[in-house]
């Protein structure tokens, strides 16, 4: 079991094999526990948030009916066929 103290609360935590594989992986590029942890955590936010605003934008396109028009011209232009 891997035991983590952030900010004193203690984060338990069990590693499952690929969990290991991956931890042992982050720490032969030279990172710590805590680091490869942190990092991992940081990096996985800022996927998400990432995704987030993609899904955002999407959803503000999707409801832009200017945009809507100009992507469907932009498809039948380079598909060469009516969009309808």
């Amino acid at each position: 079991m891997l035991h983590l103290q952030i900010m004193s609360n203690l984060i338990s935590f069990q590693p499952d094999k690929e969990d290991e594989k991956n931890l042992a992986l982050l720490q032969a590029f030279g990172l710590s526990t805590t680091q490869a942890i942190r990092t991992s955590l940081a990096d996985q936010v800022k996927h998400l948030k990432s995704n987030f605003s993609i899904s955002q934008e999407a959803e503000l396109l999707a409801k832009n009916q200017k945009d809507l028009a100009e992507i469907a011209s932009a498809r039948e232009f380079l598909s060469g066929t009516p969009i309808e």
